[in-house]
This record gives C-alpha cells, sequence and structure tokens, in this order.
C-alpha cells in the first residue's frame, strides 16, 4: 500500500469513509498541499488491494481523473469550472482510453492525463 504521496512525497492521511451498505472503505490523501490533490481507495478489510486511484490535474480548468483499477476504466469524474460537464456517477463520467497509472514518474502521469483529455 502507498503510505506517501507520488507527487510531494508527502505522507497520505487516512480516512475511513463509511458507505450506503454500512460497509467502509479507506481513503488516502495528499490533500494539504495547493498545487496538487491525490488519493486513493481501497477496501476497509483489505489494504494492500488499490480499488481506485484519483489524480485532480490543472488543465487550464482543474479535472478529476479516477482510475477503477478493480474493472480496468479511466475517467474523468469532475471537471470543475465547467459547470454543465460536473458528473457524480462513473456511468455518465467521460471516458478515456485505460492505462495502468505509473505513480513512479509523477509528472510523467499527469502529462498523459492532460494528452487524453485534449485528444479524446
Amino acid at each position: 500500500m502507498i503510505n506517501s504521496c507520488p507527487c510531494c512525497s508527502g505522507p497520505l492521511v487516512n480516512d475511513f469513509v463509511p458507505t450506503k451498505n454500512k460497509k467502509e472503505f479507506l481513503k488516502k490523501s495528499c490533500n494539504k498541499k495547493l498545487d496538487h490533490k491525490f488519493s486513493i481507495q481501497s477496501f476497509a478489510d483489505n489494504h494492500d488491494e488499490i480499488e481506485r486511484v484519483y489524480v485532480t490535474v490543472d488543465t487550464g480548468k482543474l479535472v478529476t481523473v479516477v482510475w477503477d483499477l478493480l474493472i480496468k476504466e479511466l475517467y474523468v469524474t469532475q471537471f470543475l469550472g465547467y459547470p454543465n460537464l460536473n458528473y457524480t456517477t462513473k456511468k455518465s463520467a467521460y471516458r478515456l482510453p485505460y492505462t495502468d497509472p505509473d505513480l513512479s514518474d509523477y509528472p510523467k502521469l499527469v502529462r498523459r492525463i492532460k494528452t487524453y483529455i485534449v485528444f479524446s
């Protein structure tokens, strides 16, 4: 399990978030920095398996991109600054070509996301 942010190497803050069906998931976030947002989500009973990765990217406006690792999907769920493109469900999200997130080179990952958004 990842314990530090791939962008700034700062610690990820643990937060147990309840779901509608009374289960919890673990969300680890680096949200104290102003220049980036990064978080991962895993099941509360299995912290070793990452379910989702969230990265907020500045493309002139802020967008949140989600990797759903269990079903191998990549999509944009939030377009901050684009009020008519805010999606709250995965089914209505803007889909991108799936690729595994390479967290070892964060700047390269962000460049790839921006390229996908521009050319999709």
